[in-house]
């Protein structure tokens, strides 16, 4: 499902295949370890029909670590600040934050990167700029220009951060290295089995993820490691109950 070419040519993009591939055992370590979680954003990403770059977005934001909390506040795999998770409906109370849910927070970030396609007619690199920045700093910089076209390699279009131009860079270079990873030396575990996961509903009256893995006949350890919504892996009243498990 990535967009052609998936190899951009140019020094920027270089640059991060390089970054990504210095060390290719660790790159391909670190692929295997997020496997499950990726399998899982892959399915949904097929369900909504957006363009397969977005499986890798949570990869530039955190590697994929649910429990990951950014410089300034953003959280989760895919790294939301408060506010935008609660335009996109993600719960934040006392006792549960669900830009820690992988369920939720996925929910969310694919619902806004459809919010994004409407926006940009569907150019991935347009909405990944949007995710990174806000969409309105993105329009406003191709009213201000006049130019539409979108490029991290070229910096276009123009008057945005590098920051944003990096964050596209990432995304093609994530991209080419797998799907060619011959071309850079490196050798992806494509035939490592791994258990899916899935969404389950926590067992009524379960007030602990302990207790609901005992009764969903899963490893507990695995569902607190996989929820960190949850705070102390206790389940408050009026959250959501809909969990990712093995």
């Amino acid at each position: 499902r990535f967009s052609a070419p998936v190899c951009v040519d140019g020094a920027h993009n270089r640059q991060w295949r390089k970054r990504y591939a210095g060390y290719p055992d660790a790159f391909a370590r670190h692929l295997e370890q997020i496997r499950p979680l990726m399998a899982y954003v892959v399915e949904e990403v097929q369900r909504r029909d957006l363009p397969g770059e977005f499986v890798l977005l949570p990869i530039v934001e955190s590697w994929y670590r649910p429990e990951a909390i950014g410089p300034g506040g953003p959280a989760g795999m895919w790294q939301m600040i408060g506010s935008t998770a609660r335009n996109h409906g993600i719960r934040i109370q006392p006792g549960y934050d669900g830009r820690l849910s992988p369920v939720e927070s996925t929910d969310a970030a694919l619902s806004y990167l459809e919010t994004l396609a409407e926006l940009f007619g569907g150019e991935w690199r347009a909405m990944a700029m949007g995710y990174n920045a806000g969409e309105y700093r993105i329009l406003r910089a191709f009213r201000n220009t006049g130019d539409q076209r979108v490029s991290g390699e070229s910096h276009l279009p123009r008057g945005l951060s590098r920051t944003t131009y990096d964050y596209v860079a990432k995304l093609h270079a994530l991209a080419c290295l797998i799907a060619k990873p011959e071309r850079h030396g490196l050798v992806l575990p494509r035939e490592a089995r791994f258990v899916p996961l899935v969404r389950m509903t926590l067992p009524a009256g379960a007030q602990t993820l302990d207790q609901a893995a005992r009764e969903l006949g899963t490893d507990a350890a695995r569902l607190r490691e996989l929820n960190p919504a949850y705070r102390q892996g206790r389940i408050a009243a009026g959250v959501p109950r809909e969990v990712l498990a093995p």
